[in-house]
């Protein structure tokens, strides 16, 4: 198992216990899920401003969507 796919493995078993940032930062885009800079900028500005973590904002917004 190359460094990559370790260090992968591994922000997948962060987001299971925790809801990391960073970690999901990493995963989001591995393997390519076309979430541009400007759509992680959105989700990294929202989640400080509502003083929450970037997972909480992603799954209230996927929430709000399904209701649609």
């Amino acid at each position: 198992m190359n460094v990559r796919k370790l260090k992968d493995a591994l922000c997948y078993l962060r987001m299971v216990t925790t809801a990391d940032d960073l970690a999901l930062q990493r995963i989001l885009n591995r393997p390519k899920r076309g979430v541009g800079n400007k759509t992680m900028d959105l989700i990294v500005e929202t989640a400080r401003a509502r003083n929450t973590t970037m997972y909480e904002v992603l799954k209230d917004t996927l929430y709000l969507v399904a209701r649609c």
